[in-house]
């Protein structure tokens, strides 16, 4: 798989210098600016005028990946005027995204990333909640009118703005005069679609993304990646005033960990827990108060036991490398904190508080789980006005 190169010009910084550097601007964008400035720098390419994306340049632009060991890649995206491209090789990965390209141009306008940013926003618990909160008639299904009233209110709430202006040209937000790119999800469903349809299809879009994650690891094709790339990737969402600890802990790797074959299905793993971060911190914050230390066979056997889940030895000997202390015991709160950063949306206005009263949950929520919570506090405010 080809990735963006640095243009050329002198190189007075080593490579690995260099691309701890970009990661890290990058990583601000990702964290700090709106969608419209996190699209025109990750869009990499062009299509009739304006600025588009291929598929991974979305997943670099909403997940942060740090560049494949022994690569030359040093940056994913490119400010105006010096203009990078990639290209991506595996057809199977151009399918990934194919629903949402709505003109078949092989590529994604603004249009359709902003849609992909909302439906990604969906945890999969609350999968049943968004359903029922976008039912609006209560019938148990939702049909295209519905869908698309919600999402002109998700993308008020997030504050995007009704058109911004690149060097390739203007983007307007969502045109819902033209509703192809929504009515695809609901062309096989007739009245409308159901809560099994409606998980399955943001459940398919999770996994594309995650096996775009991993494609950008395995550059190889190979179908696995080794114990190096896997390390960069569990530490890379952590906050910028920690990344650089976590990330000279990957690279301290013993050399036989190092070049451990990870496959898809341990990557998958990976993504099962971090999906369930919000049961597991209960169980770790427990064992902090109660001082409780976790080996790795303490943590192995936590998580069993609370998620049901067993992860691979190899995992775990990774996981545990880049989040344990000089004892081997897990760095419980450093861990929640990196895996709850990880599920976060990039580009989105987040509310104060949460459904559940959590600042942290309110402050880490996607557009979809923002609106719920603005939802909620304005019931509760209500309720308590006619009290």
């Amino acid at each position: 798989m080809a990735h963006p190169i640095v243009p050329g010009g002198g190189k007075l910084l080593p490579l690995s210098m260099r691309q701890r550097i970009f990661f890290k601007y990058e990583k601000r964008i990702r964290d700090l600016s709106s969608l419209e400035k996190i699209y025109e720098y990750f869009a990499t390419h062009e299509h009739a005028g304006t600025k588009v994306m291929t598929s991974q340049d979305v997943v670099r632009a909403l997940v942060p990946t740090y560049p494949p060991v022994g690569s030359n890649v040093v940056r994913a995206g490119f400010l105006d005027g010096e203009r990078g491209h990639s290209q991506d090789s595996h057809a199977a990965q151009q399918q990934l995204l194919h629903f949402f390209d709505r003109d078949q141009s092989g590529t994604l306008d603004f249009n359709e990333f902003v849609l992909i940013v909302i439906c990604l926003s969906v945890p999969e618990k609350d999968i049943e909640v968004v359903f029922d909160v976008m039912d609006l008639d209560n019938n148990g299904v939702i049909d295209e009118e519905e869908f698309k009233q919600v999402l002109a209110q998700l993308e008020r709430r997030a504050g995007i703005q009704q058109g911004f202006h690149s060097r390739a040209g203007k983007h307007a937000i969502v045109d819902r005069d033209q509703p192809e790119m929504v009515h695809r999800l609901f062309q096989e469903a007739g009245a409308g679609v159901h809560l099994s349809k409606f998980r399955a299809f943001l459940q398919r879009l999770q996994e594309g993304m995650l096996r775009l994650e991993f494609a950008h690891y395995d550059t190889a094709g190979k179908g696995s990646i080794s114990g190096a790339d896997f390390a960069n990737s569990l530490v890379t969402a952590a906050d910028v005033r920690r990344v650089d600890a976590l990330l000279d802990k990957a690279e301290q790797l013993p050399p036989q960990l190092a070049a451990v074959h990870i496959s898809y299905k341990d990557f998958n793993a990976m993504a099962a827990l971090r999906s369930s971060i919000y049961s597991l911190s209960f169980a770790l914050d427990f064992c902090t108060q109660i001082e409780r230390p976790l080996s790795r066979e303490d943590f192995a056997k936590l998580i069993s036991k609370t998620l049901r889940l067993k992860l691979p030895a190899t995992v775990m000997d990774v996981l545990m490398h880049v989040f344990g202390d000089e004892q081997g015991r897990l760095d419980g709160a450093e861990f929640v904190q990196v895996m709850k950063r990880r599920n976060k949306v990039p580009g989105y206005k987040r509310g104060p508080v949460g459904i559940s009263g959590s600042e942290s949950e309110g402050q880490n929520a996607g557009p979809v789980v923002s609106w719920l919570n603005c939802c909620w506090q304005c019931t509760v405010a209500d309720k308590e006005s006619r009290d």
